[in-house]
């Protein structure tokens, strides 16, 4: 199971000290939401963050377009230090060209897909895809409610990769408390993003809670 705390919830006034805290335990590396205020009703986060979180650690980068026209937009993140990334099914005209735009550049190509958006949509690009990630909230925002439903459809999604035979990973971004990791886990989710409901303001060390995350997939 990979863990990446999303980088909307950590004290920007501090982020060398919590880029340092994060980078001593296990997770897997750290989620970037990038939000123009018009595909999402928020702004958040860009290249010089990217750069800056980049020179504070090795870990990988997982970076979630939240913008309007992700045809035009990818451009501006292909030459950055990212590992992943991802835009949303709903932003876009031209999904293949993107997904094999994003792969030319040895960075690891994603969909993302909104709660009310069908499994249907996205279907036909599975196997080209290295990761779907799975909203469980409306994006824009940290600290909102989990939306049951779309649980069903994250356990039909786990389905369909089985019995196609295909490799993508599955991430959960939204209300990821610790027993909706467990259960979600166990249904065959590879990664989550890490906010509030797990890991920040909890006033406990980044190194306890963690590991206890972790243990939640055995």
């Amino acid at each position: 199971m990979k863990l990446y705390p999303s980088l909307m919830c950590v004290d920007f006034a501090n982020l060398k000290e919590e880029i340092s805290l994060l980078n001593a335990t296990d997770i897997a590396g750290y989620h970037i939401d990038i939000m123009d205020g018009n595909f999402v009703p928020n702004f958040a986060l860009g290249s010089n963050d990217i750069r800056a979180v980049a020179a504070l650690s090795k870990k990988e980068l997982d970076v979630h377009l939240m913008v309007n026209n992700a045809d035009a937009a990818i451009h501006c993140f292909l030459d950055l230090p990212v590992q992943r990334l991802c835009f949303h099914q709903e932003a876009c005209i031209h999904h293949h060209r993107l997904i094999s735009l994003i792969r030319q550049r040895g960075i690891q190509a994603g969909i993302a897909i909104n709660p009310g958006t069908s499994l249907s949509a996205i279907e036909d690009l599975l196997p080209e895809l290295d990761f779907v990630l799975v909203m469980t909230v409306n994006p824009g925002f940290a600290g909102q409610q989990f939306l049951e439903f779309v649980a069903d459809k994250i356990n039909r999604l786990c389905t369909l990769r089985r019995e196609k035979g295909l490799c993508f990973d599955i991430e959960v971004d939204g209300a990821t408390a610790p027993d909706k990791i467990q259960r979600l886990a166990r249904m065959g989710v590879d990664s989550f993003v890490l906010g509030t409901a797990a890991l920040f303001g909890k006033a406990r060390p980044y190194g306890d809670i963690v590991p206890e995350l972790m243990a939640l997939e055995e």
